[in-house]
């Protein structure tokens, strides 16, 4: 039960960060495993596929890793820690809950797109999710936003509470009373009753699961953090009891549906989905392999339950247990929808490492910067962050004692004579734009930027190698295109920094980052690490005629979004305040200038934004303009004066923004200029629009380094 008492956070071992990456990596193939048949019958599963014992993607013709609320809301969610900061010494358990959920409520405003990222939207009173949002939307705060007493029970003790729930364990390592709470406060927010007890069960066994093997003592250790009178209690019992009875789980699965199937419990309900959860642990008794295979075969959500059974046997039983027949398809990769765009193209080691900085943030311990913090460090024993080779006949692997920076590399086996291009996503790949749930996501690399990597070639090597940067660019078609940088000689024994300010490209989106390299022997390359820096140069919308895939670098916080043969890019609202955002990680100096048309309210720039509703704008409404500070749906005046140009006619706006320090002009008059304006306020974010009840067009629209 939640504790009365302040929380004792217990140290972060030194096996902490690895044990984190395998329960992230096993919560990835669970639901990647599961995708492809979710919430097909059992006996379906059985006559269409056999047990599943591998991924099944090929066979159904589907992209292994899609865009998917499991994935999507279980990280993002976590995210609210970051406005908690380090946990309060004398925070009880039933304040953090209110506390907790409170800043989850708002991140789900500020960071889920409406409509169109992260949940199924399915409608008020089908998707539990959709249900919450909407409340929140119409001012109600959690618990009431999800309870039973609001939505009905059906709706309130569906799974989606369970699903996103696996983070809370991970940042509270052998506290399990501390993940319990977490959990109920994140679960609040969308859900009641058996909903909320199942995510504090899985949260407290996942915390629990740093220090104990057991899987029945962690059951228990899950269940004592519930009332003992609870539905979950008595599924709990009565799934261990028919393990107990049957060594075949085929006969527990169906006791299983007979009490708690769906016939009883309609829609996706957390009853007969937490059975699957708890009776795939039991059997797979800490195997990976048989955990899924159960998780997989049983029916019902089969996504969902996937990747909570996996996540735990992940970090039980580290690395070690997962085969690379599950490993190296997925690569690590991941997306996570949202309206911060720019960490929507993920991997697992960058998923890992914000668990690992929010874990250290509640004990006051300051970030990870794991080679400088680069985003690509290959520092997790055989990740790829993503990378992929062509030829295939090139070989991908992850070296230990092979970093320049650090304990590991990946590394490139070249056969002789043949160019072979290694790269990762860092905006939508073309399988990724119309598959699974809608992908909001901005380019992580633009225009003017300095990419940066890393090479070695080892002692070994019989001759040099050639190497260069390179990105993948989607061009006017909507087709990749290859642009290349400098080529390097890379010496035997010797490293090398490959740099490339990268061009301009007309507002096309970056899709891949990566490098060339060739030789004309067989011989090996290392990657150190790969990351970019400085401020883009660069245009954010099309200045030529072509097709409009470009509009996808945009989070689309409007009405509509659209380019029109009258201007390039229109943001069009019916009421209150849109906005549209683009921009990647560590904007922080700049220049954002636009040549605009507003027939509206109110419209304008929008700079050091980190979402949906927490942005600083330059805006125009009738003859006043004004710096606005928005956080959470408040609106702070900063500055305002009257005698602009009306809205109606073209115009041109600029805001820089350095540090502190913000000025802003329009049609080349400054009007505002402060040189400690934004203290206290984000350092970076993304640039964009904004519009308030009408329609903005933007003719052109640029960001540059704020010099």
């Amino acid at each position: 039960m939640t504790s009365h008492s302040p929380f004792t956070l217990s140290p972060l071992t030194s096996d902490y960060r690895e044990r984190v990456y395998a329960a992230v990596l096993g919560k990835l193939i669970g639901v990647y495993c599961g995708r492809p048949f979710e919430c097909w019958p059992h006996e379906q599963i059985l006559k269409e596929l056999g047990e599943i014992r591998s991924y099944v993607h090929e066979r159904r013709g589907l992209p292994l890793v899609v865009t998917d609320d499991d994935i999507s809301g279980t990280w993002l969610f976590l995210r609210a820690l970051e406005d908690l900061g380090p946990l309060p010494a004398d925070l009880t358990g039933p304040a953090l809950v209110e506390r907790v959920s409170g800043l989850v409520a708002a991140r789900w405003l500020n960071d889920v797109v409406p409509g169109r990222s992260t949940f199924w939207w399915g409608g008020v009173g089908v998707s539990t999710e959709h249900t919450a949002y909407e409340n929140l939307r119409a001012g109600l705060r959690p618990p009431e936003s999800g309870s039973i007493a609001r939505n009905g029970a059906v709706t309130a003790e569906q799974i989606g509470a369970q699903i996103f729930i696996d983070g809370w364990g991970l940042v509270a390592p052998g506290d399990p009373g501390l993940a319990a709470s977490l959990a109920r406060a994140a679960a609040c927010v969308s859900h009641d009753g058996a909903a909320v007890h199942a995510s504090m069960v899985l949260a407290a066994m996942l915390a629990a699961a740093f220090q104990e093997r057991d899987v029945n003592r962690l059951l228990e250790i899950g269940l004592a953090e519930i009332p003992a009178d609870s539905a979950i209690r008595r599924l709990a019992d009565d799934v261990r009891n028919w393990h107990a009875q049957h060594s075949d789980w085929y006969a527990a699965r169906a006791a299983l549906e007979a009490a708690y199937g769906p016939e009883r419990y309609p829609g996706v309900h957390i009853l007969p989905n937490h059975g699957v959860v708890l009776l795939s642990l039991l059997y797979a008794d800490g195997d990976f392999d048989r955990g899924l295979t159960v998780a997989c075969t049983a029916g019902w959500d089969t996504d969902c339950n996937a990747g909570n059974v996996a996540c735990l046997l992940g970090l039980r039983g580290g690395l070690e247990g997962i085969a690379n027949t599950w490993r190296e398809p997925v690569a690590d990769r991941a997306y996570i929808s949202s309206a911060d765009g720019r960490r929507s193209i993920t991997d697992a080691v960058r998923l890992s490492t914000e668990i690992v900085d929010h874990a250290q943030r509640l004990r006051g311990l300051p970030p990870s910067r794991v080679k400088g913090g680069a985003p690509f460090h290959f520092e997790m024993p055989g990740s790829r962050q993503g990378f992929t080779a062509e030829p295939a006949t090139a070989r991908l692997s992850n070296l230990a004692g092979a970093g320049r920076n650090g304990a590991r590399a990946l590394a490139i086996d070249l056969p002789a004579g043949v160019p072979v291009a290694v790269t990762t996503p860092v905006f939508a790949p073309p399988d990724a734009l119309n598959i699974g749930y809608q992908l909001q996501s901005c380019p992580a690399l633009y225009a003017g930027q300095m990419l940066r990597i890393d090479v070695l070639a080892p002692d070994g090597n019989a001759t040099h190698v050639l190497a260069s940067p390179l990105i993948r660019v989607y061009d006017a078609q909507g087709e990749l295109q290859e642009l290349s940088g400098p080529e390097m000689v890379v010496l035997p024994g010797a490293g090398s920094r490959l740099s490339w300010a990268l061009p301009e490209l007309d507002g096309q989106p970056v899709e891949a980052v990566g490098l060339r390299a060739k030789s004309a022997v067989d011989a090996r390359l290392l990657v150190d690490r790969v990351w970019w820096e400085g401020a883009p140069r660069a245009s954010l919308i099309r200045g030529t005629a072509g097709g409009a895939l470009w509009l996808r670098a945009w989070i689309d916080g409007v009405d509509a979004l659209e380019a029109t043969p009258e201007a390039p890019l229109v943001l069009r609202q019916t009421s209150g305040r849109g906005v549209a955002l683009q921009g990647g990680p560590g904007w922080d100096d700049l220049i954002v200038s636009a040549d605009l048309a507003l027939q509206g309210r109110c419209g304008g720039l929008v700079v050091r934004a980190t979402g949906l509703r927490r942005y600083v704008a330059f805006e125009l409404e009738g003859d006043t303009v004004r710096l606005v500070h928005v956080h959470d749906g408040a609106r702070h005046v900063l500055d305002e004066a009257e005698g602009a140009q009306p809205p109606g006619e073209r115009f041109r706006m600029s805001v820089r923004v350095a540090g502190t320090a913000i000025s802003a002009a329009l049609n080349d008059r400054l009007w505002f200029d402060h040189p400690d304006l934004l203290a206290g306020l984000p350092a970076e974010g993304m640039v964009g629009l904004f519009i308030a009840e009408g329609r903005l067009e933007a003719h052109a629209l640029r960001v540059d380094p704020a010099v």
